[in-house]
């Protein structure tokens, strides 16, 4: 699964408020927002350049890959899912 650290990097860079964000990054307000509440399939990449630019950092400041239980991937593969607050299963 992926856990997603978007808020943490807001609150670390001083930015307030998903518009803020979303202003700074070049992305809809609606769809930082389903990335960041983690109700999103996939991020495409230059969504992720645009967060990555807009909070000075790197993609994996924002993502964190979290082993299943066993340490083995599912069988039905699965897409990073979201940048945001949750956790994307």
């Amino acid at each position: 699964m992926m856990k997603v650290h978007v808020y943490e990097m807001m609150a670390k860079r001083g930015i307030k408020t998903r518009k803020q964000l979303a202003e700074a990054a070049g992305v809809h307000q609606t769809h930082i927002g389903k990335i960041v509440d983690g109700k999103v399939k996939r991020v495409d990449l230059s969504t992720l350049e645009g967060l990555c630019c807009a909070l000075d950092c790197q993609p994996g400041d924002l993502l964190e890959y979290v082993p299943d239980g066993d340490g083995k991937p599912s069988k039905k593969r699965k897409q990073v899912g979201g940048v945001g607050r949750g956790t994307i299963r």
